[in-house]
């Protein structure tokens, strides 16, 4: 029986994409709590409904429980084989209450507001190095020096 059963927090921005077919697949992370003081870091897929009610639903950062089939797979890239694992989602369980869910995406709304804010004022305002003199010499005394 191949059944793998998993509780964590998604760890990417969740992106929606759809195959030539037209078939919605959403490829995601989940880290999830091991031995120790170690994470896991696993790779997720969901199809169809289930991908698209993840994006619609869940975000980063946010927990989940998901239970589904392990698949392997193998590709080459520059003459080696890499072998890789995912599970294939089949049942989704929401861990975070409404609440919880809507403080997680509004902290995360408000830092990516504040990345795009101190990004526009980089941009207007680009920073000076005050050690940069046109290519002269800068004079510096001992009075100048504030200890």
């Amino acid at each position: 029986m191949n059944v793998v059963s998993l509780y964590g927090r998604i760890t990417n921005d969740l992106e929606l994409k759809y195959t030539q077919s037209g078939k919605a697949v959403l490829s995601f992370s989940i880290a999830v709590r091991g031995y120790g003081d170690n994470s896991n870091f696993i790779r997720c897929q969901a199809w169809e409904k289930r991908a698209e009610m993840l994006t619609k639903y869940f975000h980063k950062g946010s927990r989940i429980g998901i239970t589904g089939q392990l698949i392997s797979d193998k590709y080459e890239s520059n003459g080696q084989t890499h072998y890789t694992q995912d599970v294939v989602v089949n049942t989704v369980d929401f861990v975070d209450s409404k609440q919880e869910s809507a403080q997680q995406r509004q902290r995360a709304d408000t830092a990516d507001a504040a990345q795009q804010a101190q990004a526009g004022i980089n941009a207007q305002n680009p920073q000076h190095n005050p050690f940069e003199n046109n290519g002269k010499q800068i004079d510096i005394s001992d009075a100048d020096m504030p200890f």
